[in-house]
């Protein structure tokens, strides 16, 4: 997603929020589960990929769009600070895989994975058991692997070396509490750059992330 888009996002999450704390400042809140707490989920993801390949004595520079339904992990430690009744504080840390499959042909296909230990943090809004949250997460790339299938053949390529160890995420979420437990809808924007400075530098990596979590607070 351009950066531009991301940014307006970004501005037009904290103008929400900001509306709803004058909007419902008169609304009773009902506190919201507080503590250490672990969440699961699973996530859809897209990949876009623009790398310089070569075509005859000149290069192609295609825009690939890896955005075919393939569901990977998140698994979180959390821990939530109740800062009043309707503001709440959570830093995170956990495990996630994200990226991209493509089908290329009728009898191709390829698939792109990174995997992450991502650190984190959510600002949430607080009306009743729903929180509506703002979030930044930095994740650390230990390994990216390409996978790539033809008929009669594939191979796998570990192309952890050609890109950046660090990328950056801003999000948005909504979560609803109930008891100990919580359910939450998340979706996270790519906002650095993946192509490490191996690559062409004409190349472009961005991603995108959007999850359902569940979770369990103590």
């Amino acid at each position: 997603m351009p950066t531009k888009v991301v940014q307006r996002l970004f501005g037009y999450s904290i103008i929400i929020i900001l509306i709803m704390i004058v909007v419902s400042s008169s609304l009773r809140s009902q506190s919201i589960n507080s503590g250490l707490g672990i969440e699961v989920g699973l996530g859809y993801n897209q990949l876009y990929w623009q790398v310089p390949i070569p075509a005859g004595v000149a290069y192609k520079n295609p825009l690939i769009i890896s955005s075919n339904l393939a569901l990977t992990p998140e698994v979180r430690i959390k821990y939530v600070l109740q800062m009043t009744n309707y503001l709440s504080f959570c830093p995170f840390i956990g495990y996630n895989r994200f990226g991209g499959y493509r089908i290329n042909g009728d009898d191709a296909y390829d698939e792109k994975w990174f995997d992450a230990f991502d650190l984190g943090v959510l600002g949430s809004f607080n009306i009743s058991n729903i929180s509506f949250s703002f979030g930044y997460q930095a994740n650390r790339i230990n390994n990216v692997t390409l996978w790539y299938y033809i008929p009669n053949d594939h191979a796998i390529i570990n192309l952890t070396d050609e890109l950046v160890v660090w990328a950056q995420d801003v999000g948005f979420r909504v979560s609803y509490d109930y008891g100990h437990f919580n359910l939450a809808i998340e979706s996270w924007f790519g906002i650095s750059e993946l192509a490490g400075s191996s690559l062409p530098s004409e190349s472009s990596i961005r991603e995108n992330h959007f999850r359902l979590m569940a979770g369990y607070t103590l």
